[in-house]
């Protein structure tokens, strides 16, 4: 385990990513008759609220860490903290906790 723990260091976020994708591939592949129907059968008016009203949540939520923040006299401006935030919503979404 010595060994390969360097090699998990340098290697480890890439490695999760790899298995993502894969992982999304996979499926993807194995339902893609149905995935391509429910793509086509989409109402996008309906995706672009949810994936508007997920946008409004998230800046929320980088507004309250700002102020928690800005409590402990840490200044960050609230547009880092937005991507900060939102750039870790996407790992803890996406990238599995292990391997």
């Amino acid at each position: 385990m010595n060994q390969l723990s360097p090699l998990l260091k340098k290697y480890g976020v890439q490695l999760r990513v790899l298995v993502v994708v894969l992982i999304f591939a996979i499926a993807f592949y194995l339902n893609r008759k149905e995935s391509s129907e429910i793509i086509a059968a989409a109402d996008f008016r309906y995706v672009g609220i949810a994936f508007a009203l997920g946008m409004v949540d998230r800046v929320l939520m980088a507004y309250k860490w700002n102020v928690l923040l800005r409590a402990k006299q840490i200044w960050i401006p609230l547009w880092q903290c937005v991507t900060t935030y939102m750039a870790a919503s996407f790992l803890g979404l996406f990238l599995p906790a292990t391997v």
